[in-house]
């Protein structure tokens, strides 16, 4: 990924946490700390509720957000991307966005919802939120993808509609949990396939793949071809270009 791409990142690698980059929202008692590489966020008793947000807003879509985290099983936390005003308990307006909500009675939910305290389209994850886990959010216009450490976990084909506002961490009451590092950046590329067309058949064992790929606000450097000739997917080949415009053959 170009770096001009990124909207957001913290690798959590300081003594204290980066203001410039979070706010944050308790309600009660609730605790934020950063060190031994880590953001520690820890929510108070009973009604108390701790959260960060990033001081970034998401404009537009095809968004991914990567998390590395980890948290009991029987704790309520929650991350992704919400749409919610300031001021207000995230939690208690059913906000916006796509996010994960994961640990105690919630089940490990995918959630996307697309206006603030109506209902949710959803989809159960099959994770467990003990341990170091690695969450990949992938957000555009028309799919919203989870990942958990890199495999595939919940899809939801739902339309998305305005902005997704912005990156959000956080637990209900009593909720500890530790993040490594949050990234998010912005896919601002087009890739077309040109030929071969879907479902062609060969005659030979010799194919030609000829694509297109644009990018807008940054420099293109590669372009490569996936595939899974062998039943797993592995990168076959990969063009060095550099441009705003790449084609390939």
């Amino acid at each position: 990924v170009s770096q001009s791409r990124y909207k957001l990142t913290d690798e959590f690698n300081g003594n204290a946490v980066n203001w410039t980059k979070w706010r944050n929202y308790t309600a009660g008692d609730g605790d934020y700390k950063e060190g031994g590489g880590s953001l520690n966020i820890t929510s108070g008793g009973a009604g108390n509720r701790a959260f960060v947000y990033s001081n970034v807003n998401m404009t537009g879509f095809n968004y991914t957000i990567e998390f590395n985290l980890t948290g009991s099983p029987s704790e309520q936390f929650h991350f992704g991307m919400w749409d919610f005003g300031f001021g207000s308990d995230p939690l208690s307006i059913s906000p916006k966005g796509v996010y994960i909500e994961t640990g105690g009675s919630i089940n490990n939910r995918f959630v996307v919802r697309n206006t603030q305290g109506a209902g949710a389209s959803t989809c159960s994850g099959s994770y467990n939120p003990s341990g170091w886990h690695t969450y990949r959010i992938e957000a555009n216009s028309s799919n919203q993808n989870l990942y958990v450490d890199g495999v595939l976990n919940c899809s939801l084909t739902v339309a998305l509609s305005g902005n997704l506002g912005k990156v959000i961490m956080g637990g209900n009451p009593g909720s500890t949990f530790r993040i490594d590092y949050v990234r998010l950046f912005q896919d601002l590329s087009t890739i077309t396939l040109n030929s071969p067309a879907d479902n062609y058949v060969s005659n030979t064992s010799s194919v030609n793949f000829n694509a297109t790929a644009t990018v807008s606000g940054a420099t293109l450097v590669n372009m490569s071809l996936w595939t899974n000739a062998t039943g797993t997917w592995a990168r076959d080949s990969t063009q060095n270009k550099t441009g705003a415009t790449i084609v390939t053959g």
